[in-house]
């Protein structure tokens, strides 16, 4: 997804309000905010970890990952990794494939089963 640094920059550089500074700084985090503060203060520069949570949580894309990429695992919780959600999407548009598509994914049994699961989930919908 394309997007122009413009959004990211006026996000990023957008100051907290007082309430929320007193909330977010209430409690544990106090003895940080005059750290935020200083830090708050200077332009930042959006960088590509910015560009990358931003476009991971674009509203089409998050709702795709809560809807067919999350598992329970002994009650557990879990959620695809970015490089295993883009994997599964590319394999599924292309709407054919094999055992070949799985072997060639690195890590451990692990990952290749959890990236069946979401193949196979993908698949289905």
């Amino acid at each position: 997804m394309e997007f122009d640094d413009t959004i990211l920059n006026r996000v990023k550089n957008t100051p907290l309000t007082d309430t929320e500074k007193q909330h977010l700084f209430s409690t544990r985090f106090k003895y940080v905010r005059p750290c935020f503060d200083e830090i708050e203060s200077l332009p930042m520069q959006v960088t590509e970890q910015d560009r990358t949570l931003y476009s991971l949580c674009q509203k089409e894309r998050l709702l795709d990952i809560i809807h067919k990429f999350l598992i329970y695992d002994a009650n557990v919780k879990k959620v695809t990794r970015y490089q295993q959600y883009f994997a599964v999407k590319k394999t599924v548009d292309r709407e054919e494939f094999n055992d070949g598509d799985v072997s060639q994914i690195a890590g451990s049994g692990t990952v290749k089963r959890r990236f069946m699961l979401f193949l196979n989930g993908c698949a289905r919908i």
